[in-house]
């Protein structure tokens, strides 16, 4: 063969791919164009059972928070109950956050990913060793910012977080 029919067959292969697999999806579809565009499933139907709008206002996304220290004050722990309303499982790959402490800031996370089942709860633990220097005589919750997330939606990753005041990412 020479160069040229070689170059010509070379382009013209993925266009032939391309077009292999829209008819492979037009025959297992039995040749319905909008079963095949659309998927056979109603679009509506599938967001509805995804998206449990009543559900959402029962429960409180994040219960039971907390910052506290441990017994020996040798660690700040924050945690906090996260009630997952939605019919997918979510699997949060990071977390993140900043307490300002005597005017310090510290940096506490998630020590490993949480898996969280479809319409499950999960108790979620972030913390942080402190050294002695470090450890006010006390806490609260509102010194809590620029928390970041990772989260794992059926293998949709979505970054959320603060920026500035109070937006988010």
């Amino acid at each position: 063969m020479s160069e040229k029919i070689v170059r010509a067959i070379l382009r013209v292969i993925p266009t032939f791919l391309l077009i292999t697999c829209i008819v492979a999806a037009f025959a297992v579809q039995d040749w319905n164009v909008e079963r095949t565009i659309f998927g056979e499933e109603d679009p509506l139907k599938k967001a509805g059972e995804l998206l449990p709008f009543e559900s959402v206002a029962e429960t409180e996304l994040l219960e039971d928070v907390n910052l506290k220290f441990s017994e020996d004050r040798s660690k700040l722990i924050f945690e906090a109950v996260l009630n997952w309303p939605l019919n997918v499982p979510l699997t949060i790959k990071e977390m993140s956050a900043e307490v300002l402490l005597d005017g310090n800031v510290v940096n506490i996370s998630l020590p490993s990913e949480v898996d969280i089942p479809a319409k499950g709860s999960e108790r979620l633990k972030m913390e942080r060793s402190l050294a002695e220097a470090e450890v006010p005589t006390e806490i609260s919750t509102q010194n809590i910012r620029n928390m970041k997330m990772i989260l794992d939606i059926r293998g949709i990753e979505l970054e959320i977080g603060e920026s500035g005041l109070g937006g988010i990412i």
